[in-house]
């Protein structure tokens, strides 16, 4: 008699355990979140940065244009041409001119000194410049061409001081000047910029003068 041995089938079982459609709906959700969460931060960081960049870049617009307008100041002077014709320093609380050193170049490229008669004037939220060269200075018909120095200001006014007495420490800040054979003791400026977040800019700077005279020659 012969016994068959009973086999016994040890296959492993396989389970087929797919995503329902509403485990798929929250990984979906969760990562949108996650992605708007994550673009919030970043626009937020840029639109941060971007606001800083452009208040430093115009804080230092500001800073090279007052180092520009401060160099044309102190290298003012009264100057004394013939047939009354001197130039003096004239200003008011929106505008001044006064005649100053100025470099140049030739046409070689050679650096020289020369005179200029130097106008500063606010109108517009804007500080425009010009400036004849030369003997042009004292040509009555001589146009200067006004350029954009410094722009969306939203306030600037000049400042003058005057020597109470020539004798004593004392000036006086006064809103006018005009003198055809002196200089002011200095200069007073101030401003306010304008910035689109709301939050002005304000700065006051004087500048000191030196006295100094040339005449013209014949």
């Amino acid at each position: 008699m012969n016994i068959q041995p009973r086999t016994t089938s040890h296959e492993p079982r396989t389970t087929n355990h797919g995503f329902t459609l509403l485990e798929v709906l929250l990984t979906v959700g969760i990562s949108a979140l996650i992605l708007i969460s994550t673009y919030s931060s970043l626009r937020g960081g840029w639109l941060t940065y971007n606001k800083l960049n452009t208040r430093t870049q115009s804080y230092h617009n500001i800073r090279n244009g007052l180092h520009n307008l401060s160099k044309d100041i102190r290298n003012s002077f009264i100057f004394n041409a013939s047939n009354n014709r001197a130039i003096g320093f004239k200003g008011t609380q929106s505008e001044m001119s006064f005649a100053a050193l100025i470099k140049s170049k030739d046409k070689k490229g050679t650096n020289y000194i020369e005179p200029a008669k130097i106008h500063y004037k606010f109108e517009n939220k804007k500080l425009l410049k010009a400036r004849i060269k030369g003997q042009d200075i004292l040509k009555p018909s001589s146009e200067p061409e006004w350029t954009v120095f410094l722009s969306d200001l939203s306030e600037l006014k000049f400042e003058y001081a005057k020597e109470v007495n020539p004798n004593s420490q004392g000036i006086t800040w006064n809103a006018n000047y005009e003198e055809k054979d002196a200089l002011p003791s200095g200069v007073r400026l101030s401003l306010t910029k304008e910035f689109k977040d709301g939050k002005p800019f304000s700065l006051t700077q004087t500048i000191k003068l030196f006295q100094a005279t040339a005449k013209e020659e014949k």
